[in-house]
């Protein structure tokens, strides 16, 4: 939606569900699941673009998990803005930073305050006759919960071109997270993992 100020609007919404299974378990115990839904407000103009969220999380540890495991349950909950800014300081560069506030949390003594920045790269130069670009990016946020100890997520890896695929995103990806767990009943809990990962955006 165009508006007379220049640039353009988006209006979307978002929702997800992040499972986690238990592998090592003869059944593949869930261990937990986070669902989050939500709505989105976009804008771009020129090389500067920004989103505006308003959204909910809630995570559930699964029965299994509980039935085999002493664990202490979370109703762990929120609804929460955010905001993040982003410039693109050249065709291979850009930079990101925002935030998020939470609130109607459970457990009631979260703290509110999420820091949220980045950078993403891509190669000025496609290989295999403009078929493969290489790509990197770096993701980091600060919790006041967490008394703002860094969480930092990597990746690296190739998003394939093409005519056939210019109105998508098709990436081939290695990734590398270290900080407090993404899974919402294990909040408190510090982790590290490596990862790969298959995007394609229709």
């Amino acid at each position: 939606m165009p508006f007379s100020f220049g640039g353009r609007w988006q209006v979307g919404g978002e929702g997800g569900a992040f499972v986690v299974h238990d592998l090592d378990s003869s059944s593949w115990d869930q261990v937990n699941a986070d669902y989050l839904f939500g709505l989105t407000l976009s804008y771009r103009k020129d090389n500067v673009s920004g989103i505006f969220r308003v959204f909910h999380q809630s995570s559930h540890v699964g029965d299994e998990y509980l039935l085999h495991n002493d664990v202490d349950r979370e109703n762990y909950s929120y609804e929460a803005v955010g905001l993040l800014l982003s410039n693109d300081l050249s065709d291979w560069l850009r930079v990101y930073g925002g935030g998020e506030f939470h609130f109607s949390v459970s457990p009631k003594e979260l703290d509110p305050w999420v820091a949220h920045y980045g950078i993403e790269l891509s190669s000025p130069r496609a290989y295999l006759n403009g078929l493969l670009r290489p790509i990197a990016a770096a993701d980091l946020k600060h919790r006041e919960d967490n008394d703002w100890s860094g969480e930092i997520s990597l990746i690296a890896g190739l998003r394939v071109e093409g005519e056939q695929l210019r109105h998508h995103n098709l990436r081939l990806t290695l990734g590398y997270f270290n900080g407090h767990s993404p899974n919402g009943q294990f909040y408190k809990n510090s982790v590290e993992y490596l990862s790969t990962a298959f995007h394609f955006n229709f």
